[in-house]
């Protein structure tokens, strides 16, 4: 496993051992954004996403 993934589940486990009233979307919301910015180092969201150890998803547009 990637070290940046063992980061990422590592940082994740803990988060949801903090924060027990938390929905797992918002966990692992925040874990890949602090998985993020420790990695990069720097605080601009175009330099963290880079690292994130998943891919993301275009936004979808629809019609309502």
């Amino acid at each position: 496993m990637p070290n940046n993934l063992q980061l990422y589940h590592k940082m994740k486990l803990q988060l949801s051992q903090w924060l027990l009233l938390e929905g797992s979307t918002r966990i692992r919301n925040m874990a890949l954004f602090l998985t993020g910015l420790y990695l990069s180092g720097k605080p601009h969201l175009s330099k963290i996403t880079p690292t994130w150890p998943l891919r993301g998803k275009l936004p979808r547009l629809t019609n309502r």
